[in-house]
């Protein structure tokens, strides 16, 4: 009933957007047009707005929420990547252009109830990258822009941690310091899953020394640890290194549909 909620507000901010004030993107095939029309429905001006307007309240920032969504615009246009990441999302959930459709028709017809999870879990994994650039933008921090590099698995910090827990419905966390040599190993084995699979799981790295309060919630003893989380509830874990081979047996035994 939450995720229903949330589609349903979705809808309605996105029925009431002016053409001058959506936010445009180019086109390059049918099956992007209407992935770029989910995403401009999803994080319409509206929801960033509002969005926006509830970090500035809790950073107790000064900035305005319009001024905050026209550097959020601009920063899209200079990242295409942001975009191409959702494009690569939907293509993981909705395998074909037919099915694309019917996740769109959802905009207009809620008794396609069955695509509402899929679309929302698309905003939660994309929508944690938002919060992360709004954050940067709010704190002016503009030399670590380049650090939200959508190619890599997310990081964690306690600003999108959950946000990230309540909408990813299969998480992936690699759990690491900068001290231990074994992680180093792990990570390109991490990094290239996220590369194959980021459009089934969201996967995301945490380093233990820096964001002490989430690393003790998990009760962790040793590192690299590799955590599988879904729909918010510890599922598996792995402590110490393990090969690219267990670690997809892993994801297909953790996260059967």
């Amino acid at each position: 009933m939450k995720y229903y909620f949330i589609l349903l507000l979705t809808v309605c901010y996105a029925l009431s957007l002016s053409a001058e004030d959506t936010m445009t993107v180019p086109s390059t095939s049918s099956y992007e047009a209407k992935a770029q029309e989910l995403f401009q429905t999803l994080f319409s001006p509206d929801i960033v707005k509002y969005y926006a307007a509830g970090l500035i309240q809790l950073t107790e920032s000064t900035k305005d929420a319009n001024d905050l969504f026209m550097s959020f615009q601009d920063y899209l246009s200079t990242h295409p990547e942001i975009l191409a990441n959702y494009i690569v999302l939907c293509q993981g959930m909705f395998p074909n252009e037919e099915d694309l459709d019917v996740s769109l028709s959802l905009l207009h017809d809620p008794r396609y109830i069955k695509y509402e999870y899929p679309i929302l879990m698309t905003r939660g994994q994309i929508g944690t990258q938002v919060d992360e650039i709004l954050r940067t933008l709010i704190s002016h921090e503009t030399s670590n822009t380049s650090s939200l590099d959508l190619s890599k698995p997310i990081e964690i910090t306690k600003y999108n941690f959950d946000n990230l827990l309540s909408h990813s419905e299969y998480l992936v966390i690699d759990v690491y310091t900068d001290w231990c040599g074994t992680c180093k190993y792990l990570h390109p084995i991490v990094q290239s899953l996220h590369e194959e699979l980021g459009s089934l799981y969201c996967f995301a790295s945490l380093n233990a020394e820096a964001e002490v309060e989430i690393a003790s919630a998990f009760d962790l003893t040793a590192y690299p640890t590799i955590l599988f989380i879904k729909n918010g509830v510890e599922v598996d874990r792995q402590v110490g290194f393990m090969n690219r081979a267990k670690f997809v047996d892993k994801l297909n035994r953790n996260f059967k549909p």
